[in-house]
């Protein structure tokens, strides 16, 4: 699906790695594990828009990225390489990719970007892996123990709305997921290129987007949402923004 499209799809596989043996591990805490640092930007709840399928082109499905982000095109293909990028970043612990596995990404993400400009951005994500803000999120010692890591989860589901209880079919990707199924928490992160960095534009922007992803996380995991922590990676602005309900 398209990387800005709405849903969390459902495998029959659990889909990520336990990198950390999960004994010993405590029962699960009263509240969640805190990990991100809240935004400075007030936490809107705003609805997604409400359709019949047959409003809908695709036989009811949504496209996020139509829904929420006109004109985006230009910044798409920067955009697309660093999240192929950050696909291959497992836990830092265990190392980042070489640097030739991340040039062999970039000719098959972005054939047409020249090289220069490869270059450049691939400075950028060394920054990036590299600075303290995004160092503690890509962490395993950051999360419980026995936690798994999924990266580019897919999901899909049909919503609870529209005329008739049909509702619509969400399809989308999450970045990176973080499960820990005995504490029975989630932390989802969403990784942004915006040159705009302001706390609130970023929450009116993306707030809807991260809704979607708990809920489908919240149906895929059996976990509750109030346990399902999201928030966005903002590259640009050195920081990670907790986007609440």
């Amino acid at each position: 699906p398209d990387r800005d499209s709405v849903a969390v799809a459902a495998s029959a596989e659990p889909g990520g790695v336990p990198l950390r043996s999960a004994r010993g591990i405590q029962r699960a805490r009263a509240t969640p594990t805190p990990l991100f640092r809240p935004s400075a930007a007030g936490h809107r709840r705003r609805l997604l828009p409400r359709r019949t399928p047959s409003e809908l082109e695709g036989g009811g499905r949504v496209r996020l990225g139509h829904l929420l982000l006109p004109g985006a095109a230009p910044a798409r293909g920067r955009g697309a390489l660093v999240h192929a990028w950050f696909e291959e970043v497992g836990w830092l612990e265990d190392g980042l990719p070489a640097e030739e596995v991340l040039l062999q990404v970039a000719r098959r993400v972005a054939p047409q970007e020249p090289a220069a400009s490869v270059g450049e951005l691939l400075e950028r994500f060394r920054e990036w892996v590299e600075h303290p803000a995004f160092v503690r999120v890509l962490s395993a010692a950051e999360y419980p123990q026995g936690a798994l890591l999924h990266r580019e989860r897919p999901f899909l589901f049909r919503d609870r709305g529209g005329q008739g209880g049909g509702g619509r079919l969400l399809q989308g990707v999450v970045d990176r997921l973080v499960v820990d199924p005995v504490g029975q928490e989630a932390w989802i992160l969403d990784f942004k290129t915006d040159r705009n960095t302001d706390p609130e534009a970023l929450a009116d922007r993306y707030g809807p987007q991260l809704a979607v992803y708990r809920e489908a996380v919240a149906r895929e995991e059996g976990i509750e949402p109030a346990r399902i922590r999201t928030a966005l990676v903002v590259l640009e602005g050195g920081r990670v923004q907790e986007l609440g309900p």
